[in-house]
């Protein structure tokens, strides 16, 4: 239970990153381990000589038939963009949520010091991702109200899963989004998450 856990955490963060510059514990990304759209609107093709599958969007009524594998990134565009919550208004948590902003993601940032505030975010999103100091990370992650299934991400390089030990009892998928680079400018600049590294 616990390995489906970190696979599915990964695989959330893989999507919201884009598959890019992820390098860490668990973080080869395989493209056929993703279902990322209800079987209605999709129908199987096979990539002959290979007998791998991919998942190929339905095509509009009266549309003629598309013939071959869909490639994985334009695959990704018929799932629904996960909504985000990003607690912690400084400068990484300010950076990240412009960042996933530009690539189309609804993101919700609140203070992780207003507890109503921080909740109603919570509530209205599938990932959370704390960016407050790493002393401050187990606080917010005890304080708010958790739900099974959410995604909930702190963003230290040297804390562990232990500090997100609340949200992972009630049966939220809990991670660590580290990016290897400096957020030192006062203005958000979604520039600065292009063609970094990130830990996962």
């Amino acid at each position: 239970q616990l390995g489906q856990r970190l696979f599915a955490v990964r695989d959330l963060l893989a999507v919201v990153i884009g598959h890019q510059h992820a390098q860490g514990v668990a973080s080869e990304v395989h493209p056929h381990q993703h279902r990322i759209a209800s079987h209605q609107h999709l129908r199987k093709s096979t990539t002959h000589g290979t007998g791998s599958t991919a998942e190929r969007p339905a095509p509009p009524d009266g549309a003629p038939p598309q013939n071959g594998p869909v490639p994985y990134h334009r695959a990704v565009t018929t799932r629904r963009l996960p909504a985000i919550a990003v607690l912690g208004p400084g400068r990484l948590g300010r950076t990240l949520a412009a960042a996933l902003q530009a690539r189309g993601y609804a993101v919700r940032l609140a203070s992780s010091r207003v507890v109503d505030e921080a909740q109603d975010a919570v509530d209205a999103s599938d990932v959370v991702f704390i960016t407050v100091p790493d002393g401050a990370i187990a606080g917010v992650a005890a304080v708010v109200d958790w739900r099974p299934g959410q995604a909930v991400v702190h963003c230290s390089g040297a804390r562990g899963l232990e500090v997100l030990t609340v949200p992972e009892q009630v049966g939220a998928l809990v991670g660590c989004f580290h990016p290897l680079q400096s957020f030192p400018a006062a203005e958000p600049d979604p520039g600065r998450f292009e063609g970094i590294t990130c830990g996962i």
